[in-house]
């Protein structure tokens, strides 16, 4: 039996603690030691070597450094270039809750490790938070495999 093939984004890990980069290296400490899995990671080129994500390093795990901002259009675009190689893949994850906008055709999960638009409604206001959301069912309802 061949092994399930992962490609993780984890570009939202940064050098400062965050709560993305400790909620993301909790649940990949979860997920990587499971066997019948091999993980491609992409982690930020200049995350040093030290970062506790790097103490998670098996032999079902590669680690790939890229060049991809955390969030915003160039983050997308970055993506794109990717999307051959990620979809190759049996699955994507996204680490964080900016799941590239297009090219990836392979089934896929984001994780929304912040409710802060669910429990500060007034975040953003009634126009923003209506098209946020609009974006947010369109991106869901685009990954699910039926």
């Amino acid at each position: 039996m061949s092994l399930k093939r992962i490609f993780i984004d984890a570009t939202g890990i940064v050098t400062t603690p965050t709560g993305l980069g400790k909620y993301s290296y909790y649940l990949l400490k979860a997920m990587l030691p499971k066997k019948n899995f091999h993980f491609t990671l992409i982690h930020q080129v200049d995350l040093p070597k030290s970062h506790l994500l790097f103490r998670l390093r098996n032999e079902n795990v590669d680690f790939v450094p890229v060049q991809i901002p955390v969030i915003g259009p160039k983050r997308d675009m970055g993506l794109f270039k990717l999307r051959r190689e990620i979809n190759q893949y049996d699955f994507f994850h996204c680490l964080s809750s900016y799941m590239p906008a297009f090219g990836i055709n392979i089934p896929s999960v984001v994780t929304i490790h912040d409710l802060k638009y669910l429990l500060f409604p007034k975040f953003f206001d009634n126009r923003l938070k209506t098209l946020y959301n609009i974006y947010m069912k369109i991106l869901v309802i685009g990954s699910t495999d039926f």
